[in-house]
């Protein structure tokens, strides 16, 4: 949360030795599970994440773990690899089911969403970016609800660059977005992620 990848990554690592020696399969899937998710932020190799995010799923299979987090951030990496992999398709359904599980723990959807934003966006797919935004935008979690609900505008918009809208105003509506960011509305790791697709929204349309 803080921007310490690199750290946080040695921690889940010691938390999955420990785990192992232990016999603490709950523990030794969350470890690998917030493992990729830190990969992740460090830019690290999308098929080593997939290597982790397999691990947990097949930890929480055999053991009959419940639907949790933990397994929602696993679902969540297995997607944005394979999105960063180019492999649409699959990303796109690893995503949604994260979603759908979000929903079902009233968690914050808005990392997944981010994803799914970005991989509409690549596509040129503006119909489905106004569906996740109406979805987003009634998520029932508390947790980061107004940067939740910015976000939910942001897809709004950036369909709206994808149909040719006039870009003036969708910039005025992530530069607003981007300031509750600047402002400690959202957690870290989330504030950059938002960045991103702002920045890819800009760079389509030729505005860096």
């Amino acid at each position: 949360i803080c921007g310490r990848p690199a750290l946080a990554a040695r921690r889940f690592e010691e938390l999955a030795e420990f785990s192992e020696a232990h016999d603490l399969t709950l523990f030794r899937a969350r470890a690998f599970s917030h493992l990729a998710d830190a990969m992740l932020e460090d830019a690290a190799d999308p098929r080593e994440v997939l290597s982790l995010t397999e691990r947990a799923r097949r930890l929480a299979q055999e053991h009959r773990h419940g639907i949790s987090i933990q397994g929602l951030v696993a679902i969540w990496a297995e997607g944005e690899a394979l999105l960063r992999m180019g492999r649409f398709a699959e990303a796109e359904e690893r995503l949604l089911q994260a979603f759908t599980q979000s929903e079902e723990l009233v968690w914050t959807p808005i990392a997944i969403g981010l994803s799914l934003a970005r991989l509409y966006a690549f596509a040129g797919r503006s119909q489905q970016l106004r569906v996740l935004a109406d979805r987003t935008s009634h998520c029932a979690s508390l947790v980061q609800r107004a940067i939740t609900q910015a976000e939910a505008t942001c897809f709004r918009a950036v369909a709206g660059l994808l149909e040719g809208a006039d870009p003036r105003a969708a910039f005025e509506i992530l530069d607003r977005v981007d300031q509750l960011h600047h402002e400690g509305a959202s957690w870290g790791f989330l504030a950059r992620s938002c960045a991103l697709l702002h920045l890819s929204a800009r760079v389509l349309l030729g505005d860096v």
